[in-house]
C-alpha cells in the first residue's frame, strides 16, 4: 500500500466511524418512532378492527433497521480510498489524476523509482494541504450525528407519551398471541336456548382478537336484521333479544369470520287441543256406537265396553296414556296427536295423562 493510499485509508475510517454512528442513531430514532406509532394505534383499538395493520406496524418498526444498513453500505462504497482522491483533487484543486495515481492499490506500469517519488511528494503535500479538502465531508458528518442524536431523543419523547407499559398496548408487543386469536372462531352461545313467550334471552358474542362484532337475527320466514355489537377487551359483548313471540335464529360475524348458527326456541303453552271418546258396546249388547264427554261425572258403562280415544295436543308429545291408581294404559303419541283404545273392565277413575 502506497503512503498515499495510507493517508486516504485513516481519513475514510475516520469518516466511517461518524457514518456508523449516524447510521445506529437514525435508525434507533425512526424505530423508536414506527414503535411509538404502533402503541398509538395498539391503545385505541385498531389492531382488534384491522388485525392486518398490526403487520404494517410492525414492518414500519423494522424496515428502518434495513434502510439504515443500507443508507451506511452507501456511504462506505463512497468514501473508498479512490473516491476521496477524486474529492481531494476537485477542491485542492489540483490537477486530475495527481492524488488518484499515487492512491490506486494496483499501480500500473511504469518506473517504480518515479512511482514511488511521485507517492512520496503527493503524501508530503496531503500532510500539509489535505486535512482542509475534508473539511465538508466531516462537517456533512458530523451533522449526521448531530441529526441522529436528536431523533432519539424525539422519538424517545414519542414513545414514552404513547405510553407503552399503558393499558391497551399489550397488542401491539403480543403481536403472535393477537394474530391467533384474530384467526380463531367466532362463536354465539345464549343463557337459554329456550324460552317461554314473551321473554327475553340474552346472547353472548365471542371474537378473540377483535373488537367488533355484527350478530344477525332473524325469525322464520323473515330476512336477517343486522345489529352491531361492541366487544370488550377480551373479544366477548352480548345483546339481549324479546320479548320473543317466535323462533329465533341467530349468528354473528366478525372480520371474515362467521359463526355457527344457533337457534332459539319459544316453547308454546301445553294444553288439550282435542279429545273424542268413542264407546264401542259388546257385541251381544246389540248397541250403535256411542260418543261420551270426559268430566267428573261417573259413566256407567258395561264390562267389555271398548273407549276409542283420539286427540290433539298444543305441542309435541313424548307419551299418552290413561292412568288410574290401579293400572295404566297406553296410547299412541305422534307428534301433536295421539290415539288407543281403553277397555272396560271394572270401576275405576281414569285421568288422561300427556307428557309433552
Amino acid at each position: 500500500m502506497t503512503e498515499t493510499r495510507r493517508w486516504l485509508a485513516a481519513r475514510r475510517a475516520e469518516l466511517l466511524r461518524r457514518d456508523l454512528a449516524t447510521a445506529l442513531l437514525g435508525g434507533v430514532a425512526l424505530v423508536l418512532a414506527a414503535l411509538a406509532m404502533g402503541v398509538g394505534l395498539s391503545r385505541i383499538g385498531a389492531f382488534r378492527y384491522a388485525p392486518g395493520l398490526l403487520v404494517v406496524a410492525w414492518a414500519a418498526a423494522l424496515i428502518p433497521i434495513w434502510l439504515a444498513a443500507r443508507w451506511y453500505r452507501r456511504r462506505r462504497t463512497g468514501a473508498a480510498p479512490e473516491r476521496l482522491a477524486q474529492h481531494v483533487e476537485r477542491h485542492a484543486p489540483l490537477r486530475e489524476g495527481s492524488v488518484l495515481g499515487p492512491a490506486e492499490e494496483n499501480q500500473r506500469g511504469g518506473s517504480p523509482g518515479l512511482a514511488a517519488l511521485a507517492d512520496a511528494r503527493t503524501r508530503a503535500w496531503l500532510g500539509d494541504h489535505g486535512e482542509p479538502t475534508l473539511r465538508s465531508m466531516r462537517r456533512r458528518s458530523t451533522r449526521g450525528v448531530g441529526l441522529g442524536v436528536l431523533g432519539v431523543a424525539v422519538g424517545g419523547l414519542l414513545l414514552g407519551v404513547a405510553g407503552p407499559r399503558a393499558s391497551g398496548s399489550g397488542d401491539f408487543w403480543h403481536p403472535v398471541g393477537l394474530l391467533a386469536r384474530g384467526l380463531g372462531p367466532v362463536t354465539v352461545t345464549a343463557d337459554r336456548e329456550e324460552v317461554r313467550p314473551g321473554e327475553r334471552v340474552r346472547v353472548q358474542i365471542a371474537a378473540p382478537g377483535r373488537a367488533s362484532a355484527t350478530l344477525f337475527v332473524r325469525a322464520p320466514g323473515e330476512p336477517w336484521a343486522a345489529l352491531p355489537v361492541r366487544l370488550d377487551s377480551a373479544g366477548r359483548g352480548g345483546h339481549v333479544l324479546g320479548p320473543l313471540e317466535a323462533d329465533q335464529f341467530v349468528r354473528a360475524t366478525s372480520g371474515r369470520r362467521q359463526s355457527d348458527t344457533l337457534r332459539i326456541r319459544v316453547s308454546r303453552a301445553a294444553f288439550l287441543a282435542d279429545l273424542q271418546l268413542l264407546a264401542r258396546y259388546p257385541d251381544y249388547l246389540e248397541l250403535p256406537d256411542e260418543p261420551l264427554s270426559a268430566g267428573p261425572d261417573p259413566i256407567a258403562l258395561p264390562v267389555g265396553t271398548r273407549i276409542e280415544t283420539s286427540g290433539r295436543a298444543s305441542v309435541g308429545l313424548s307419551a299418552a296414556r290413561w292412568q288410574s291408581d290401579a293400572a295404566a294404559v297406553g296410547l299412541r303419541a305422534a307428534g301433536p296427536e295421539f290415539a288407543g283404545t281403553l277397555v272396560v273392565s271394572r270401576t275405576a277413575r281414569w285421568t288422561l295423562d300427556l307428557v309433552p
